[in-house]
């Protein structure tokens, strides 16, 4: 990861942020039920697509290989993204661009360890943040 790629991630992540945002001022939270309107569903298809996108940029090495516990975030917000759970993610983002671009300004310095480990830690906890059934779906061994 560089500070080139996690700000192609981010910008992802703002994507994520607007097709969440317009699901919940159109429909509120939760995903379509059987009686929602189709837009709904192609909303949710979308939200679904753009993190796999998220999840394809991270480097392998730094996400959860068994994505099967990851359900506390997600029992907490309904089995759907949220735009608290995006936010948190673009804060993560934030962290990524610091400690990548640090690490890019001064490759052989004290902090090059702490800033490869934290941003290893970055992706890991956006990873975490995604639907697990998404994750799955896009997973390399799936």
């Amino acid at each position: 990861m560089n500070t080139q790629k996690a700000t192609k991630l981010g910008q992802s992540v703002f994507e994520l942020m607007i097709l969440t945002a317009r699901s919940e001022g159109l429909y509120r939270r939760g995903k379509p039920t059987h009686d929602s309107p189709d837009d709904a569903w192609k909303l949710a298809e979308q939200i679904d697509k753009k993190q796999g996108e998220i999840f394809k940029q991270l480097e392998p090495s730094a996400v959860a290989e068994d994505h099967s516990n990851q359900t506390t975030a997600w029992q907490r917000f309904n089995d759907c993204m949220d735009t608290t759970l995006v936010a948190n993610m673009l804060r993560a983002i934030g962290n990524l661009v610091v400690f990548c671009t640090q690490l890019e300004a001064d490759p052989t310095g004290v902090s090059v360890t702490s800033n490869e480990r934290m941003i290893e830690i970055m992706q890991y906890a956006i990873s975490r943040m995604l639907d697990p059934k998404v994750v799955h779906e896009y997973s390399p061994k799936h």
